[in-house]
């Protein structure tokens, strides 16, 4: 089942350290690259492009629970729409992440999520077969 179909179930794994943000000028950087899993709840488009996806944490470290995943192409070539593997920026939050029309969705400022605390980084993403 591709990345980008609703109710697909992804497994993340961070590839460096996860930022935790606790608050404006408050986080920190954990080494923590233990998997969680989420299912696809909505997929995220822009212009007509599937951009990510996103919906709820539902396996993982507890510092995940009760929390929303977004997930964002960041790859050249992604294609979450037949993509089963691929490479991700993560953001977790308590709502979904969204758009900052200032910057490219891939780049690490393009989204936001407004209420902390919020994880993010970088990863793979694998769809279950």
């Amino acid at each position: 089942m591709p990345i980008a179909t609703i109710n697909a179930v992804l497994t993340v794994t961070p590839h460096d350290q996860i930022q935790i943000v606790r608050g404006k000028d408050d986080w920190e950087l954990v080494d923590d690259k233990t998997p969680f899993r989420m299912r696809v709840s909505e997929v995220i488009r822009e212009h007509g492009v599937i951009i990510g996806v996103f919906g709820p944490v539902i396996d993982g470290p507890s510092r995940y629970a009760g929390m929303i995943a977004t997930i964002l192409t960041r790859l050249d070539g992604s294609r979450f729409e037949t993509d089963m593997h691929t490479q991700a920026n993560f953001k977790i939050g308590q709502t979904p992440a969204r758009r900052v029309a200032d910057y490219p969705h891939s780049h690490p400022d393009g989204t936001v999520i407004d209420s902390y605390p919020h994880i993010l980084r970088f990863g793979g993403v694998d769809a279950d077969a």
